[in-house]
């Protein structure tokens, strides 16, 4: 999540040319694995995977870059962080934890979603999970969406809904890896709901 914001901020801040995406890709991941990771990938492996597309000084001059235009801010509030606060203080069991960050993870590389703020993306997947017989867990969202504007929240719901209509013969969700990956037990295959 924290590799996409930081793409997401940088090219807000300038234009750049297609060729150097990939770039800037690996750069943000390599950024986001030294702030989330012990041990994050070496510069040399990102250059050998993208099959010398761009050299280890390109590297290190383009984090510079991303570093500085993002103001070394990396503590970037992301929608997993929210969903993370909101699903433990709503009380989710793990199959809705799994099936929130499903959600959101599939969303991540949809631009529909950019225009709701990470908050309101996480209340939205909150919102979709809830048990709505249980009015103390009722009465907790209340108090969370009462941060935001409720409308927003359920129209960003809506989009969020659409995913649960996925069929395998369609191309409503184009994201194979990611419903792959919460296709498998450790996520308790929560994609093949």
């Amino acid at each position: 999540h924290l590799t996409c914001f930081i793409i997401d901020y940088y090219l807000t801040k300038l234009i750049i040319k297609r060729d150097e995406l990939q770039l800037i890709g690996a750069c943000s991941l390599l950024i986001a694995t030294k702030f989330h990771e012990i041990k994050p990938p070496l510069i040399n492996d990102l250059v050998f995977i993208s099959d010398q597309a761009y050299q280890y000084d390109d590297v290190i001059k383009i984090e510079y870059d991303i570093l500085q235009k993002i103001n070394f801010n990396l503590n970037l509030p992301c929608s997993l962080a929210f969903f993370q606060l909101f699903s433990c203080k709503l009380g989710f069991r793990n199959f809705q934890k799994n099936l929130g960050m499903y959600l959101l993870e599939t969303a991540l590389l949809e631009y529909e979603y950019l225009r709701f703020m990470p908050s309101v993306r996480s209340l939205s997947v909150c919102y979709l999970l809830l048990d709505t017989s249980d009015s103390q867990v009722m009465e907790k969202y209340k108090n969370l969406e009462a941060l935001n504007n409720p409308k927003i929240i359920r129209e960003c719901a809506l989009k969020f809904k659409s995913i649960f209509e996925y069929r395998p013969d369609s191309n409503v969700c184009n994201f194979k890896a990611v419903r792959k990956k919460y296709s498998s037990e450790k996520y308790l295959m929560v994609a093949l709901v």
